[in-house]
């Protein structure tokens, strides 16, 4: 593959892992009302902290700590036209990702107030503490079976996912560098890589993928899992590639330090994104379409999305409704 081509591939997975993103986040904190009654029967107030927990994943990428390893939304999109910025050259980022990195932040902040979720570091330890201290009085961290089954069929209920698709593990024992982890390319990402709490992964498996889901946290359990199928959902875009073009690009896009800024960015592209897509379709189903288009094709929607919502809907509907019933989970031997 030419080097324009690739770096069009590259450009267009940085967007792909925006929305997957956004989707993790979004739908872990949204969907909490279909499991807050099976935790609230193990303990009410655990109940409260898991929701609390769940919306400070989306507020923690602008809190202290991650701005102290990636840096200031400021100073970062500065210099997105300088060579040497991993998103350099990606035209829809260089002239929205300032907008979007904010208009997520007003989001989940917002929220954040409305719930009284921590919107720092120094609260979500106290919330951390908290929690496990639940978990260990009501005895939920002696039931990880049940609850990771639980985490399952929240995924399974909103997104209607095939059951079997999902493995979840709740270990207290988590592995900070399981087989198969993003490496951090830089130093401040092999920081990052220790403070990891969980972690998803798609493996192939008889018949198919599976989405492998692990944490000792069960919020960040549930987020894991809907990483894990909106990421599944985009690997058909990689489908027909060829396998030193498939690696090149999963090794530019695919990194640690990146995931912050998919963080920041991703909520509201995927709040658009919903608005954008009419029921009966569920997200994956975009989410894979959005994989299909071509690197142009996924730039003009995502300007779209922000400059003229109801030509966003169309071209995304148009797409949906001309699709003949196909599966988002299943994806040819290419991926």
């Amino acid at each position: 593959m030419h080097d324009r081509s690739l770096r069009a591939q590259v450009h267009k997975r940085h967007l792909l892992n925006l929305f997957i993103q956004g989707a993790a986040a979004v739908e872990a904190f949204d969907c909490f009302g279909s499991y807050a009654d099976e935790v609230a029967r193990q303990d009410p107030r655990l109940a409260t902290h898991y929701r609390r927990k769940s919306l400070f994943i989306c507020v923690e990428p602008w809190a202290g700590l991650s701005q102290l390893l990636v840096g200031r939304s400021r100073s970062f999109w500065r210099r997105i036209r300088r060579p040497d910025h991993p998103y350099f050259g990606n035209a829809f980022l260089t002239r929205h990702g300032v907008a979007i990195d904010r208009e997520s932040r007003r989001l989940v902040r917002s929220e954040a107030k409305r719930i009284g979720a921590p919107r720092s570091n120094f609260a979500a330890i106290g919330l951390l503490l908290r929690t496990l201290i639940r978990e260990y009085m009501c005895g939920a961290d002696k039931r990880p079976a049940q609850l990771a089954r639980v985490a399952e069929q929240v995924v399974v209920e909103r997104w209607a996912v095939p059951d079997a698709l999902l493995h979840a593990q709740w270990t207290e024992d988590f592995a900070c560098d399981p087989e198969g982890l993003i490496v951090g390319s830089t130093r401040r990402a092999r920081l990052m890589r220790r403070a990891v709490v969980s972690y998803s992964r798609i493996e192939r498996g008889d018949g198919g993928l599976y989405v492998y889901a692990q944490s000792g946290l069960w919020p960040a359990l549930v987020h894991e899992l809907f990483k894990g199928v909106a990421e599944l959902a985009c690997l058909h875009g990689l489908c027909g590639v060829d396998g030193e073009t498939y690696e090149s690009v999963l090794n530019q896009t695919d990194r640690l330090e990146l995931e912050t800024w998919g963080f920041r960015c991703g909520p509201a592209l995927y709040v658009r994104l919903l608005a954008a897509v009419e029921s009966p379709h569920r997200p994956p189903a975009a989410l894979m379409h959005l994989s299909l288009m071509d690197p142009t094709e996924l730039e003009s929607f995502c300007v779209a999305l922000i400059e003229d919502p109801l030509l966003a809907r169309r071209l995304i509907m148009d797409r949906l409704d001309a699709d003949a019933p196909r599966s988002a989970w299943e994806t040819d031997g290419a991926c």
